[in-house]
């Protein structure tokens, strides 16, 4: 231990860290070919539900984007995955 305390998060704070990293998670993922869709449309529904993301406006899907680090946006958007 190096003698400093850290304070235990907010569930706000624990809320944000979680739909960050469940939104880099779903920005990570590979080709559709080898997931089961109809499984991974329900965990992503849950996930969105628990986790107060909302649909586009579109209902094309969950606005996961809106969560990601900025770093990992900017490289997507520069084409560096």
């Amino acid at each position: 231990m190096n003698g400093t305390t850290t304070m235990p998060l907010t569930i706000r704070q624990l809320q944000h860290r979680l739909r960050q990293a469940l939104a880099d998670y779903i920005a990570s993922e590979g080709c559709s070919c080898c997931q089961n869709d109809v499984a991974h449309h329900a965990a992503e529904d849950r996930l969105a539900a628990l986790l107060h993301v909302p649909r586009y406006g579109d209902d094309s899907g969950y606005a996961w984007p809106t969560y990601q680090t900025r770093r990992r946006i900017r490289r997507k958007l520069n084409g560096l995955g």
